[in-house]
């Protein structure tokens, strides 16, 4: 997670995607790792992927407001307000 958090702190998306499914691997009940890669994906317009993302970590933490706003913004860009 850490360098998942230098690589997006340089703008690379990718590498830092990288880094958050090795994360996910590891440990895949940390939701602040499918956050992480959720913000990444968003910031490369792959909303849909986002999503995903998102309903993954939820999966795990039904109250984690982060995945639910970073979610909300993915669903406002692919224009499915009823989402």
């Amino acid at each position: 997670n850490n360098f998942g958090v230098a690589f997006y702190s340089l703008r690379l998306y990718p590498e830092a995607i990288s880094c958050y499914d090795k994360a996910i691997e590891l440990d895949s009940a940390v939701t602040c790792y499918y956050y992480n890669r959720g913000l990444a994906l968003d910031n490369l317009d792959r909303y849909e992927e986002t999503v995903g993302c998102c309903d993954q970590g939820l999966a795990y933490n039904r109250n984690d407001a982060r995945l639910y706003n970073l979610k909300g913004l993915a669903l406002h860009s692919l224009k499915q307000f009823n989402e």
